[in-house]
């Protein structure tokens, strides 16, 4: 009989507790697809222009600019734990305004409130888990952020077409009391009270997580590791002066880049209107339906994989999925801009985007966030993820924005065409510069960033030399029962118009 241990099912427990906050995220973003069609039917005493529409989602992305500055702040002062709590605030006071708008400003401050919650969960959330979970299933239980996300998403399409406006918004808001509830009953980050001194709460934390089993040896390298990091506490001068988290940085940087201008989380946000309004016994909105329970099950399938087969090759076929597909799907919408009789072919877009889904979520869409809670290290965690989220957030803002100028002045189809040339600089990224994460410990994520840059290029090739050695010296790894050798030097139905 299949028997889980102990403290697996606790780490799960945590991770999917920790998760509920990324299905909040989903439900955000996926409320757009929704309650846009609403919005133009007369449900509210106002209507939206497109560009309208464009920065009530564009809104959303200058609150995440906001919330990792409070969150990268607050998750060392007052924990990780403590930060999401108080942070959730945020998100109910979004859908307060949200079902009590009036016009379109309030809908404006509704979602800058939405981002401030959005910026403070994928600021603190992945570092939480990757301080929580064991290096062998951090991937697989780390991977649940982005599959909650989803399936935030998909709460939402599935909700949203048959109620209200202000029943929605009501509905929306219940995964947020739901984690504000269930996130209370999970301990804090046992790093947080080693970093405040505070090793009895930490054992007490990782006693818990690791099954009531004996976690002196694991807590004293975590002690070690902590230390050591924090024996410099990074600022932000020091992310982007310090060669070796520059080098994080600009790794984790890449890959969120990556994944916002591949176009996903805008086409999610103007589902309903890109997909043609029939296609076959099909109304867009069930189109919607379809695509929100295909992203959900391959996001969750990713979660299996990502351990097994490696995230570096799970990214490279994600990109070059992504290629194919966006091309494929562009050259549809070019040939439905001229005087060609489509039709009978409405289901080419909407497997082009049902398959562009399933490829984002077998590698773009959920390893950026796990990555990021990886490859930073420790000290300069909370600020470097402050600096990612934000340029994470204008990255959106530039990506939605050119989506409507593309739509209103040249067409459609050129979005598609610039998110599969996106992919091809992403397909680059993940052959030559992506650091597999799998398996490794934190530490020794960090001490294989640094053997990268000093042989000054970022890749796989185990034969290249490494001329000159630094000095070293050990350190014991988190949950491992030997020491590894660390550089010494690293301490130091609606148309596309304004109407």
């Amino acid at each position: 009989m299949f028997k889980v241990s102990r403290s697996i099912f606790r780490q799960t427990l945590a991770a999917f507790c920790c998760s509920i906050g990324p299905m909040t995220v989903g439900a955000i973003a996926g409320w757009s697809a929704s309650a846009f069609p609403k919005i133009r039917n007369d449900e509210l005493n106002f209507r939206l222009t497109l560009f309208q529409e464009a920065w009530v989602i564009n809104t959303y992305y200058v609150g995440i600019m906001m919330g990792p500055l409070l969150a990268g702040i607050a998750m060392d002062a007052i924990g990780r734990k403590t930060t999401l709590l108080l942070f959730s605030i945020f998100s109910i006071a979004n859908w307060t305004l949200v079902i009590l708008a009036s016009n379109e400003y309030m809908l404006y401050i509704a979602r800058v409130f939405s981002g401030l919650w959005a910026g403070s969960v994928f600021t603190v959330c992945p570092a939480f888990l990757a301080e929580v979970l064991q290096p062998h299933v951090r991937g697989s239980l780390g991977s649940f952020l982005m599959s909650m996300y989803f399936l935030g998403n998909l709460y939402e399409y599935i909700i949203g077409p048959y109620v209200s406006y202000s029943t929605f918004g009501i509905a929306s808001c219940i995964p947020c009391l739901i984690f504000a509830v269930a996130f209370l009953f999970i301990p804090e980050s046992p790093y947080y009270y080693i970093m405040k001194n505070q090793r009895g709460k930490a054992e007490a934390s990782l006693s818990w997580l690791r099954g009531d089993v004996d976690v002196n040896q694991e807590l004293d390298a975590i002690e070690t590791y902590a230390v050591a990091f924090m024996r410099n506490r990074g600022s932000f001068k020091d992310v982007f002066l310090n060669e070796n988290y520059r080098a994080a940085l600009i790794n984790v940087q890449a890959i969120y880049f990556l994944q916002k201008l591949c176009g996903m989380f805008t086409v999610l946000a103007y589902l309903t209107v890109i997909i043609p309004p029939y296609v076959g016994p099909f109304t867009s909105e069930n189109c919607t339906l379809i695509v929100g329970v295909v992203l959900w099950i391959s996001t969750t399938l990713a979660a299996s994989l990502m351990d097994r087969i490696g995230r570096k090759r799970l990214l490279v076929i994600s990109n070059v999925g992504i290629i194919v597909t966006m091309t494929i799907t562009g050259s549809w919408y070019y040939l439905d801009s001229t005087d060609l009789d489509l039709s009978e072919t409405t289901y080419v877009p909407f497997l082009g985007l049902l398959i562009y889904g399933i490829f984002f979520c077998l590698g773009l869409g959920p390893i950026p966030t796990l990555y990021q809670g990886e490859i930073l290290p420790s000290n300069i965690k909370a600020r470097a993820c402050t600096v990612t989220t934000m340029c994470s957030a204008w990255a959106s803002i530039l990506n939605t924005t050119l989506f409507a100028i593309c739509i209103r002045y040249i067409g459609l189809y050129i979005n598609f065409f610039l998110f599969a040339a996106t992919s091809v600089f992403g397909l680059y990224f993940a052959k030559y510069h992506f650091i597999e994460t799998s398996g490794k410990t934190l530490q020794e994520i960090q001490e294989e960033l640094m053997k990268r840059r000093h042989r000054g290029k970022f890749t796989d090739d185990k034969k290249s030399p490494v001329n000159a050695k630094p000095t070293i010296y050990t350190v014991p790894m988190p949950n491992a029962t030997e020491k590894v050798e660390t550089k010494k030097h690293f301490e130091k139905d609606a148309k596309w118009t304004d109407e």
